[in-house]
């Protein structure tokens, strides 16, 4: 019995499965890769889109420009599929992994009857695992209603003010001279 939700490859799975799993996280990996990648790209130039866009090399300069860069609202939308791809396919797999375990766990509440070696007893540990899970979810569905409202919150005061007073952060803030206003990655030397 494998309660602790550890995958068994003794589990039926076929080929075609596997592959299909696998196919799954390589696109999870392709699709953060894809909008981390363009996310940076984008800080390098000035949080400018190079997708579309138009370089022309100066050969008195002996460099490369950008004549003019292509639309925000394109890799608004690239960045926006590839991480609606990445976690589609990232539930995906863990769905199966997940469903793979309660299959599994199902057998485990006839092992809290069995005897276990020294010094192991197993007297109640299908009942901790499955109170543990189910203290998980709850605490996930709160962080789901904490989100909700920080996002409630967000679109309710979206002309708040922020906070002014002797110290020193705040004071930066007032002047707009806080890290939170400079672009996550600067755009040159």
């Amino acid at each position: 019995c494998v309660c602790v939700c550890v995958w068994s490859w003794n589990m039926a799975i076929s080929l075609l499965v596997f592959v299909e799993l696998s196919i799954y996280g390589a696109a999870f990996i392709c699709g953060i890769v894809t909008a981390a990648l363009l996310t940076v790209t984008q800080g390098e130039f000035g949080s400018q889109c190079l997708l579309y866009g138009t370089a022309r090399w100066n050969a008195t300069g002996q460099s490369l420009g950008v004549e003019r860069f292509g639309s925000m609202s394109l890799c608004g939308f690239v960045c926006a599929v590839s991480v609606g791809i990445a976690i589609y396919c990232f539930c995906t797999v863990f769905y199966f992994i997940y469903t793979s375990c309660i299959e599994e766990a199902s057998r485990c509440p006839d092992a809290e009857r069995m005897n276990w070696t020294f010094p192991y007893n197993g007297s109640t540990f299908h009942q901790n695992i499955t109170s543990a899970e189910t203290s998980t979810w709850v605490n996930f569905t709160f962080w789901l209603l904490v989100l909700a409202l920080l996002i409630l919150q967000r679109r309710k005061h979206e002309d708040f003010p922020p906070m002014a007073g002797t110290d020193s952060e705040w004071s930066a803030v007032v002047a707009g001279t806080t890290s939170e206003t400079k672009p996550l990655i600067p755009s040159g030397p």
